[in-house]
């Protein structure tokens, strides 16, 4: 049994279609601790490198976890973009109050006489 994560497939959505495989497989025997290594060998790197080491009872236990991280990663995905947005605002802010400082240096005359002082 070969089967891989693919690069756009949650790995949630990889331990679903690996268990309807497996369910269709109905002469294979292998123990739940064979499948679950099987399915972390398909796993994307990234996600592979985190359950290394640890040991599930099931793939249900597997699953849990990974939806765990995923989930992590996505509350972290959302933090960083608005995190950006926030950024852009506040750039965004701080141009505005530029230009509205140099026209109303423009509009009082300042503008004109800071740059005509010679001292």
């Amino acid at each position: 049994m070969d089967l891989r994560q693919r690069n756009n497939e949650l790995g949630v959505q990889y331990l679903q279609r690996f268990r309807e495989v497996r369910n269709q497989c109905y002469t294979l025997a292998l123990t739940e601790d064979e499948l679950i290594c099987i399915a972390i060998r398909g796993l994307q790197p990234t996600l592979k490198e985190k359950v290394i080491g640890i040991e599930f009872q099931n793939l249900g236990m597997l699953a849990n976890w990974i939806a765990s991280i995923e989930s992590q990663r996505n509350i972290q995905l959302h933090a960083a973009v608005d995190f950006r947005r926030v950024e852009m605002l506040q750039s965004m802010m701080n141009i505005a109050r530029l230009m509205m400082k140099k026209k109303w240096l423009q509009l009082s005359g300042l503008g004109n006489a800071q740059s005509s002082y010679r001292g």
